[in-house]
């Protein structure tokens, strides 16, 4: 329902045009009889009744084509016969017309009201027979307000038109907003839960692997050999503690634990000395120590990069020896895993390596991964310092 449409206004508008109609037609017709008078208020009051049954309903909720047209004819007719006891009445066509073109179709309505606005002539031209009088006073006046109301008419259609449209912009504009928002929420929630699934994957999902074969060996040993039993128990232990101080990091959103306080060469260093007591795989390194301290974003990429690369060498390599590099140059630091094992075959490029790639992609790194025919596997991650 637009604004034109509101029952109150309308109820109002016609309320005091009847009451300022029927007070003009008591006071001002001096010149016709009392009775013509009374009568002429009593169709005016017709004409509000009519208006309060069938005009409310068609403004506020539209009715059929039948009941549109009846309501118009019924209440001209009003207005005519209210207009022939005193010609006052006529200004009650104020109240109408607007009517008209509220319920009725914006062209046929410009037809209505040219006839409706003809009726006082026709009335004054039927009662006095005086068609010089007729063209000289009333009709004149009234073609005047059949141009102005029509003008009037086409005027406000064309800005309920424009509001209209407008409205439907900013309605379309709303459900636009509405749903880049709905969509960059849900964009955040699976790229924030890509990244927690890419961070339990390098961090609690290995750590809780290497407990499972440390116990397993723990238990392998217990029977022959306690001390190395033990000695995987305490190194299942310590793993444990890591991965728990991992997981309060990652609820706390706060930077890789191995990381807090310690540089990382000190932390790939720390990395492949515990690589290789839980796999006894020989493991070599060759770090980079020189240089200002990466930024941690990086720290923790090439992190995650190098437990990756030393995860996917005890699941699959079968290798005897790993060497851990880090080598940083004027623009770039290149962190590289190598390994002796079968090297890879077909495409290994899993949740691991895909998570590392777009991780490593986030900070404007490269990955290759080399596997030559003899043998082996080279990861290389390559980023900008």
């Amino acid at each position: 329902m637009n604004v034109w449409q509101r029952l109150p206004w309308w109820d109002a508008y016609c309320g005091l045009m009847a009451l300022a109609v029927a007070a003009f037609v008591l006071l001002g017709e001096s010149s016709r009889t009392r009775t013509d008078r009374w009568i002429s208020v009593a169709l005016i009051g017709c004409f509000v009744a009519w208006y309060a049954a069938l005009g409310r309903r068609l403004i506020g909720h539209g009715c059929g084509d039948v009941a549109l047209w009846v309501f118009v004819l019924g209440a001209g007719g009003l207005v005519a016969a209210a207009t022939w006891y005193a010609s006052a009445a006529s200004f009650l066509l104020f109240a109408l017309v607007p009517m008209v073109f509220t319920t009725v179709a914006l062209i046929p309505a410009t037809v209505v009201v040219v006839v409706l606005n003809q009726v006082p002539s026709v009335v004054y031209l039927a009662r006095t027979g005086d068609v010089a009088g007729t063209v000289a006073g009333p009709l004149p006046v009234l073609l005047l307000i059949t141009v102005f109301s029509v003008a009037f008419a086409f005027w406000v259609e064309r800005i309920v038109r424009q509001s209209s449209e407008r409205a439907a912009l900013i309605e379309e504009l709303a459900a636009s907003r509405a749903e880049v928002a709905r969509l960059s929420h849900d964009a955040g929630v699976s790229a924030e839960r890509q990244r927690l699934a890419g961070e339990i994957h390098d961090t609690i999902a290995q750590g809780l692997s290497s407990v499972v074969m440390l116990l397993q060996a723990a238990e392998a040993d217990l029977d022959r050999d306690r001390g190395r039993a033990r000695r995987h128990l305490g190194l299942a232990g310590r793993v444990a503690r890591e991965n728990l101080a991992e997981a309060r990091a990652l609820v706390a959103g706060v930077p890789a634990a191995p990381l807090a306080g310690a540089g990382l060469p000190d932390v790939l260093s720390r990395l492949a000395d515990r690589f290789r007591d839980e796999t006894g795989v020989r493991v070599t390194t060759d770090l980079d120590r020189g240089g200002d301290q990466l930024p941690t974003a990086l720290e923790v990429v090439l992190l995650r990069a190098a437990q990756e690369g030393l995860a996917n060498v005890r699941k699959h390599a079968g290798a005897t020896a790993v060497s851990l590099d880090l080598q940083r140059d004027a623009g770039s630091v290149v962190l590289t895993v190598t390994d002796d094992g079968v090297g890879m075959s077909g495409n290994h490029d899993g949740f691991g390596l895909a998570a590392m790639r777009e991780r490593i992609a986030g900070v404007g790194g490269t990955l290759r991964v080399d596997s030559p025919a003899g043998g082996g596997t080279r990861l290389v991650v390559t980023v900008p310092a």
